[in-house]
């Protein structure tokens, strides 16, 4: 079973997980979304990354809007299951807007609490699991330690108790502030003594120890497995036709956000590289993440090229542009050191003056 808040968790585990199907085929991996519908309706279905997943998983398990957990063969079918099943938006921006205000929250969970009632009517159990029906089944869980807070997580605790539990960090970042992790110990000391955390860094173990409560003897130094030259030779070799011919610049863009990263630094920041990319001659594909909507940044430069600098969007791994790209551009993203994988030379450009 693979237990991921973000898709991200389940790009970390992916290359251990298919060398251990390789390995022994009658394995079944299980997906359980512990952030489920949210997570399961951003996944585009035709994303490399998506793609190499819904070939590995046997199922995926994700949480409905109205708490049932629900179960589909693969990424597509579940993405179908969430558009079908999903609160009627009408509804849901009613129901926010009631909640804004002290003087209507009674009113929008009220609203909400019908919602739910109706929908468990209509849809009654079908396609509906419980954990406790997998509890005999599952042997091993993959996870990332410092997402033990979550609700589903501490469900899947319970129900999984007896099953073998491995971390993986899902971002890149190296962990050396003990403070961060500290409640995630406090509130499960003795599932942690059950857990055993594979690091990327020798820096991190004494904040898997004081923080996450882990004893020495479950802790590995392994490095980021996804970095492993195998793991990148196949990503390269399952991506299909790449965006351009020509060379181009790999954009790897994020949604605008106010705290960090507002619209107008977005907007500015792809005038510097569409400024590079026709001094340079060459193209740009951008990579949106997951999270990412057209912003009225990209369309505009897709649909009127220059001369010599045409912009392209595409869904390929990261590892499959990167390896083939004069440089990269990155947006204050994990992505930047991941390229280092594929000797990528890459700009992390984000302007945080004053913010």
């Amino acid at each position: 079973l693979i237990l991921p808040p973000y898709f991200g968790v389940v790009g970390s585990w992916l290359p251990v997980l298919e060398r251990l199907r390789s390995d022994c085929p009658s394995i079944q991996v299980i997906a359980l979304f512990a952030r489920g519908q949210r997570i399961i309706g951003q996944v585009d279905p035709n994303d490399m990354l998506a793609r190499l997943v819904d070939g590995l998983l046997d199922e995926v398990i994700f949480e409905s809007w109205y708490g049932h957990l629900l179960c589909a063969p693969g990424l597509k079918e579940a993405a179908a299951l969430c558009r079908h099943r999903s609160l009627p938006r009408g509804l849901s921006v009613l129901i926010k807007q009631l909640q804004r205000s002290n003087l209507t929250k009674g009113l929008g969970r009220m609203i909400e609490q019908l919602a739910v009632r109706a929908a468990i009517r209509r849809h009654g159990n079908a396609n509906r699991l419980r954990l406790e029906d997998l509890s005999e089944a599952v042997r091993a869980v993959c996870y990332d330690v410092s997402e033990g807070s979550d609700p589903v997580v501490r469900e899947a605790r319970l129900q999984f108790r007896n099953a073998y539990w491995f971390s993986l960090p899902h971002g890149i970042d190296i962990r050396t502030r003990v403070s961060r992790f500290s409640k995630v110990a406090l509130k499960s000391p003795e599932h942690h003594n059950r857990t055993t955390a594979f690091l990327s860094s020798g820096e991190e173990v004494e904040t898997y120890k004081a923080g996450f409560g882990l004893p020495e003897t479950h802790i590995r130094v392994t490095g980021v497995p996804r970095h492993a030259p195998s793991w990148v030779a196949r990503v390269r070799q399952a991506a299909d036709d790449m965006p351009t011919s020509r060379p181009y610049i790999f954009l790897v863009s994020r949604p605008a956000n106010e705290s960090f990263f507002p619209g107008s630094r977005k907007r500015e920041a792809v005038q510097h590289v569409r400024r590079l990319a026709e001094h340079l001659g060459c193209d740009v594909v951008v990579r949106r993440h997951p999270k990412e909507y057209e912003e009225g940044v990209y369309e505009p430069l897709t649909k009127r090229p220059a001369k010599d600098s045409a912009w392209h969007i595409s869904s390929l791994h990261p590892f499959a542009l990167g390896s083939k790209a004069m440089l990269a551009v990155t947006f204050f993203s994990s992505v930047a050191v991941d390229l280092i994988a594929t000797e990528c030379p890459v700009i992390e450009h984000c302007n945080f003056l004053g913010l």
